[in-house]
């Protein structure tokens, strides 16, 4: 009964929608920038009797190899997640009796039948597969249909860029030659012509795609209840041109046998009369996708409303290395994380406090390699600060620089800050496995490991030992590198939540101690031991 849900509970396939919904998300931009570049290279080729602007090709060049080393695995890590239930290559049905996985007897052609004859004569074969008899209404089955939720809508999204992204350049002729001739990616050498008829072979598997949405219309009818996802989902579906066709057209299937006919490399009809997508639907359908952010957001924070002179008196207060926590209860995100607080970061502070530190100087060559080891594509670390970005976060889009008024679309904040060494003391204790004070060395290196994780992708497998992606307490554990945090293991992986990045400041032993607290808009009058007190009643009530 436990087969395959090793690595598969209610957590990880909440953590996979959100990452789910956050690539589309960035799909949609990317489908944006592809859209506008089509707009720019018709009306230039227009102009110069079917010329290309040789700067256009390289964006192009870009955006395709983002595609194709970005946005195509992550999708494709989700449709092809165990147990994969899109490929049928095992038994997949619903039941209103309980969940349960037995063994199934499939019986398999040896050979692929090519006509009429050979059907007639056919021998087949039998293996043993899983049959996953799944209720959507106790607690294994939802797991397995929220996993096969996210599977569905993966897939569309997947086939809906292909249809709003690529295909307008693979429609018209000169665009298309120029991308069969010269558009590759460096590392793979696989030409965007491979990469198509690999995504035609795969996603036009009609009788796949049928079963897969008369599974989910089948789902939808038994399930009782509903998630923090789903209205999102159906949103997104009910924007899909290809939902749409697939669910007017699932009898005949000429949308499949036309669409992957006039989406392929080769062929002559233009992309711009093929009348049953039309040019409008690329910009639509990128600006649906773009709307779902603002579906993670009920309300804006309570502290959002300080006015720019109390942002300022309160930013006073922050020292270089304070960590910020905070709690948005109206955020989807805030949702599934474990604990009271939801998010942290880390306060880098001033020009000149860097330069007392012996940081500013050094911050160029951080910057550099940022840039060329993660694309990092934001302003330079010196320029950002004396523009006012104080703050280092984690965020979905990944570890970026932030000002403090945009962190503050929050609720609760807590500052913690671990004390200064007096003059000779040594930070780390020989009876203590924590480091419990600061010097100004410890300051530098704490400091340049938090730049340098600028740039870095947001880790929605939320696994502290990865270092390639991280997430917002993932930060803090990577910066402050003496310090002891407790981490857990959950779902097979190693993680750690800020909440146990705040219980290194709940005990008077700990090497942090909370200094400002605002609850729920209000700042919080305790301080000293009653303030820690209050903030562990808060996170152990």
């Amino acid at each position: 009964m436990a087969q395959g849900m090793d690595h598969l509970n209610k957590r990880t396939v909440e953590i996979q929608s959100l990452a789910l919904l956050s690539y589309s998300e960035k799909l949609a931009s990317w489908q944006k920038e592809l859209a506008n570049l089509y707009q720019e290279m018709a009306q230039f080729s227009r102009k110069n009797k079917g010329a290309i602007d040789p700067r256009h090709l390289v964006i192009l060049k870009e955006k395709v190899k983002e595609f194709h080393k970005v946005h195509l695995p992550r999708l494709e890590e989700i449709i092809t997640n165990e147990p994969n239930f899109l490929s049928f290559k095992n038994v997949f049905e619903f039941t209103n009796s309980k969940t349960k996985i037995d063994e199934a007897i499939r019986a398999t052609p040896l050979l692929k039948a090519r006509t009429r004859r050979q059907r007639d004569s056919i021998r087949f074969h039998q293996v043993r597969v899983n049959r996953y008899e799944v209720n959507p209404n106790d607690e294994i089955g939802s797991v397995y249909w929220g996993h096969f939720k996210n599977q569905f809508l993966a897939k569309i999204i997947l086939l809906e860029t292909y249809v709003l992204g690529l295909s307008p350049f693979i429609e018209t002729d000169a665009f298309r030659s120029v991308l069969i001739r010269d558009v590759e990616d460096d590392a793979t050498v696989e030409t965007l012509e491979d990469l198509w008829f690999k995504s035609i072979e795969e996603m036009f598997k009609r009788d796949h795609l049928v079963k897969a949405l008369s599974l989910y219309e089948e789902g939808l009818k038994l399930e009782t209840t509903s998630n923090i996802y789903d209205e999102v989902f159906e949103k997104l579906l009910d924007s899909s041109v290809v939902y749409k066709e697939l669910n007017r057209r699932r009898k005949d299937f000429s949308f499949f046998r036309d669409m992957a006919k006039n989406m392929a490399f080769m062929a002559k009809r233009r992309w711009d009369t093929y009348k049953k997508i039309g040019i409008s639907v690329l910009f639509e359908g990128s600006r649906v996708f773009g709307n779902v952010v603002g579906m993670f957001q009920s309300r804006q924070g309570y502290l959002h409303s300080w006015t720019k002179e109390e942002e300022n008196e309160v930013a006073k207060l922050f020292r270089p290395l304070d960590i910020l926590m905070e709690k948005t209860p109206f955020r989807l995100t805030d949702r599934f994380i474990p604990g009271h607080f939801g998010h942290a970061a880390i306060w880098i502070g001033t020009e000149e406090q860097l330069r007392e530190i012996g940081v500013w100087d050094k911050l160029p060559d951080v910057f550099r390699k940022a840039q060329e080891k993660y694309s990092y594509k934001g302003m330079s670390f010196q320029k950002s600060i004396q523009r006012g970005h104080r703050i280092i976060e984690a965020l979905r889009p990944g570890v970026q620089f932030n000002t403090f008024r945009h962190f503050l679309e929050i609720d609760d904040l807590a500052a913690l800050r671990m004390r200064d060494c007096e003059e000779g003391e040594t930070p780390l204790k020989s009876h203590k496995k924590s480091i419990d004070c600061l010097n100004n060395e410890l300051k530098r290196e704490y400091i340049l490991k938090a730049f340098e994780q600028v740039g870095k992708d947001y880790d929605f497998a939320f696994d502290v030992n990865t270092e390639k992606t991280i997430v917002c307490s993932e930060l803090i554990y990577r910066s402050y590198l003496d310090v002891d945090f407790e981490i857990s293991l959950t779902a097979g992986q190693h993680n750690i939540s800020p909440d146990q990045i705040a219980a290194q400041a709940d005990d008077e032993e700990d090497p942090f101690a909370p200094f400002l607290f605002y609850h729920q808009g209000k700042k919080v009058e305790e301080t000293g031991e009653s303030l820690r007190v209050f903030m562990k009643n808060l996170m152990f009530p």
